[in-house]
C-alpha cells in the first residue's frame, strides 16, 4: 500500500528527482527540486513525530548505526547520481515509468537489480567489501553511540541526544523549508507544494509500516522506510526463486510503486507503450542501471533511499550519500545539457 501510494502520487504530480534535477540544469526551473526537499522537510518532521510517540525506533535502522561507511557514500553516492541521469530515471523514477509503459525503464530496473545484487553477494561484491574494510568508521570507537546527527552533537557536548533530537530536525527543517519557500514560482504551483508534502508523508508511513505494524518478535521487520537500490535486486530474485523466497516490505514497495503508477495511467488515459530510441537510449540505460546498483548498494541506498528516507532520521551517512549523489547528477545533467545544446 506504502509503494502503490508512492507510485501513484509519484505519476500524477510528475514527482521525479532526475527529471527535476534535469529541469534546474537545463530550463533553469527548479520547482521539482524544491518539490523533493519539501518531501525532506516534510518527512523529518513526521519521523520525528512518530518517534515522540514512541511508535517507531529509529536507531534499528541501518541510517542510525555506529558503523559510518563514508568512502562508500561519496563514491556510491557520485556513481549513483552520474547513473541516474545517463539512465533517465533513478530507481524510484524508473519504477514509475515502466508503470506508465516504459519499456526502456525495464531495461534499466533489470540491470539495475542484477548489479545491485552482485555487489551485495557476487562479484562486484570484492572492491565494495575491501572498501568498506578499509575505511569504515567505527563511531563507537571513539565515543559516539550512532551516526545520528544529534548522536553526534550530543556526544560533542555532552548532552542527551534524545533532548538535541527536536531542536535539530526543526533546524534543519527550517533551513530547508526557507530555501524551500523562497520561490514565488514554487508557492504558485499547487501540483509541486503537493507532491512534497505528500511524498514526505509517505516516507513517514513507511516508517510507521515497519517500526510499528511490522514489529513483531517472532518474525521482526527490517525497520526503514522506502529505498529502492537493493530491494529491486531482492524482487528480481523473489521472482525467480518464489518458492524459497519470503517477501518483504521493500519488495513490495517495488511492486507497488510500478502498479500505482500503471493504475493512475491507465486511468488518466496516459499508459503509453514506449521503446528505446535508437542504439545510444538503449546503451545509455545499460550503463546507467549498471551505475546504479553497484553506487547505490556502496552508499547503502539510492536517491529517496538516502535523501528521504535516511535522513529523515537525521543520518549522517545519507546526508553525505545525498550530496555526492546530487553532485555527480549535477555533473552529469550540465554535461548532458552541454553536449545536447
Amino acid at each position: 500500500m506504502v509503494g502503490l501510494a508512492f507510485g501513484a502520487l509519484a505519476w500524477r504530480t510528475q514527482f521525479c528527482i532526475v527529471g527535476s534535477l534535469y529541469s534546474a540544469v537545463a530550463a533553469d526551473d527548479d520547482r521539482g527540486l524544491r518539490a523533493v526537499y519539501l518531501a525532506m522537510a516534510t518527512a523529518i518532521i513526521l519521523a520525528q513525530v512518530l518517534v515522540s510517540f514512541g511508535l517507531i525506533d529509529v536507531d534499528k535502522s541501518i541510517y542510525r548505526g555506529a558503523t559510518l561507511h563514508w568512502a562508500g557514500a561519496v563514491l556510491g553516492g557520485v556513481l549513483f547520481g552520474h547513473g541516474m541521469v545517463k539512465a533517465n530515471g533513478c530507481g524510484s523514477g524508473s519504477l514509475v515509468n515502466l508503470g506508465g509503459g516504459d519499456l526502456r525503464s525495464l531495461i534499466v530496473l533489470l540491470i539495475f537489480g542484477l548489479f545491485a545484487y552482485m555487489t551485495l553477494n557476487g562479484l562486484t561484491a570484492i572492491p565494495r567489501v575491501a572498501l568498506e574494510n578499509w575505511a569504515d568508521l567505527d563511531l563507537a570507537g571513539v565515543g559516539f553511540v550512532g551516526q545520528g546527527l544529534d548522536q553526534i552533537v550530543g556526544a560533542f557536548f555532552g548532552v542527551d541526544p534524545e533532548t538535541l533530537r527536536w531542536p535539530l530536525a526543526l533546524a534543519v527543517s527550517a533551513a530547508i523549508l526557507t530555501y524551500v519557500f523562497r520561490s514565488e514560482a514554487f508557492c504558485q504551483s499547487p501540483r509541486h507544494v503537493a507532491s512534497g508534502i505528500g511524498v514526505g508523508a509517505i516516507i513517514a508511513l513507511g516508517w510507521y509500516v515497519t517500526g510499528h505494524l511490522g514489529d513483531d518478535p517472532f518474525e521482526p521487520t527490517r525497520v526503514g522506510s522506502l529505498t529502492f537500490a537493493l530491494p529491486i535486486g531482492e524482487t528480481i530474485l523473489y521472482a525467480v526463486t518464489f518458492t524459497g523466497s519470503t517477501i518483504n516490505f521493500g519488495i513490495g514497495a517495488v511492486i507497488g510503486v510500478a502498479l500505482g503508477s500503471a493504475l493512475v495511467a491507465r486511468w488518466r488515459g496516459e499508459y503509453r507503450l514506449q521503446y528505446p530510441e535508437g542504439d545510444k537510449d538503449l546503451v545509455d540505460g545499460i550503463l546507467g542501471g549498471a551505475m546504479m546498483g553497484v553506487g547505490g548498494v556502496f552508499a547503502f541506498g539510492c536517491t529517496v533511499g538516502n535523501g528521504l528516507s535516511g535522513i529523515s532520521v537525521l543520518s549522517i551517512g545519507a546526508m553525505l550519500a545525498w550530496v555526492a549523489i546530487m553532485a555527480g547528477g549535477h555533473w552529469s545533467a550540465g554535461r548532458k545539457f552541454a553536449i545536447t545544446d
